[in-house]
């Protein structure tokens, strides 16, 4: 794992020269090392969920919005950092952008990622942070990049988008449920919610009810409930999915007025 900070707050710079040379030096080195990627879906780890969603997993080069009503509870940052570790498997990169600092690699490790291949930054302004997150996109040796961007304005999501599709990445928001409200450019928007009980000692599971809110080329609605082992991150479905019904591809075209697409496509 290799660790990147940026300047203190006081820096007159937004984002400091040594920061943007470590950051691309070290994506460099890793270049070289994924394997060339296919057009095939990155299985989300559970069957059940990848067959409701339309390209059976998670399409590379994509935007995925996890949301959460509380951050303490959600259960919305795990969901995303197992979806990194599925994307990864073939050969990749997980960046992980932590501007707080509450990263915890014991906690990946045991979720089944490899520290090897986990660069964290912690950059802490939100310019610095969006810049971070469009240049590890952009990267193709990034095979994830797990972020926690409460704001985005339309540029900026626009702008990770096509570094999503430049890359063929995968870019996982970890953001508040207020989200589902404002337009987004995400090709898939799950609202993550906790569920009681769980394995029979619930210090080894985890019940997460999965809907899917937002999803490009179909209706939004499809719930899925899912135990999650939190000691080896093994995924699996603990009821019935209610199955989302597929719709021509012209409901996600963008809005040609606002140049944004419509939360609702």
């Amino acid at each position: 794992m290799r660790l990147l900070r940026s300047p203190s707050p006081g820096s007159p710079a937004p984002v400091s020269a040594s920061l943007v040379a470590t950051l691309r030096e070290q994506l460099g080195r890793w270049e070289t090392r994924r394997p060339q990627q296919d057009a095939a879906p990155v299985s989300s780890g559970c069957p059940a969920l990848d067959r409701l969603l339309p390209w059976g997993g998670l399409p590379r080069g994509a935007l995925v919005e996890c949301l959460e009503r509380d951050p303490a509870v959600g259960g919305a940052g795990m969901l995303a950092l197992l979806l990194a570790r599925q994307a990864a498997l073939p050969g990749g990169a997980i960046v992980v952008l932590d501007p707080r600092g509450w990263f915890y690699p014991p906690a990946a490790v045991g979720l089944g990622i490899e520290l090897d291949s986990v660069l964290v930054v912690q950059a802490r302004q939100a310019g610095d942070q969006v810049w971070v997150v469009d240049q590890c996109l952009r990267c193709p040796a990034v095979a994830a990049v797990w972020a926690p961007l409460e704001r985005l304005g339309a540029r900026e999501f626009r702008r990770l988008q096509l570094a999503a599709e430049s890359g063929s990445g995968l870019g996982l928001l970890v953001r508040s449920s207020a989200a589902r409200r404002v337009p987004s450019w995400s090709d898939v928007q799950l609202q993550v919610e906790p569920r009681a009980g769980g394995a029979d000692d619930v210090r080894s599971g985890r019940r997460l009810q999965i809907e899917i809110t937002r999803c490009r080329h179909a209706r939004p609605g499809g719930v899925l409930e899912l135990e999650i082992d939190v000691v080896t991150g093994a995924m699996q479905a603990v009821s019935r999915p209610h199955e989302a019904f597929l719709v021509p591809p012209t409901a996600g075209l963008a809005d040609s007025t606002t140049g944004r697409r419509s939360a609702g496509a």
